[in-house]
């Protein structure tokens, strides 16, 4: 597989995991109504961050020792 349809399908991916927190975000613990308080918002950036951040992060380090190794 070339180098540049393993990037393109690491970012695919990402963008799949993205999709996927916030659908099941919303799925399980809200509707598409917008909250105005706050403390909604900081509940969803905790569960957003606290997923999506060891996931993008491995994607990451795949990327860069492709490009490392590429080097």
């Amino acid at each position: 597989m070339g180098g540049k349809k393993i990037i393109i399908m690491l970012f695919v991916l990402s963008g799949f995991f993205i999709f996927l927190t916030i659908s099941l975000y919303l799925y399980k613990f809200g509707s598409w109504n917008f909250s105005n308080k706050s403390d909604d918002w900081v509940d969803f950036a905790n569960y957003f961050s606290g997923f999506l951040n060891p996931i993008l992060t491995s994607l990451n380090l795949i990327i860069f020792a492709y490009l490392s190794f590429k080097l």
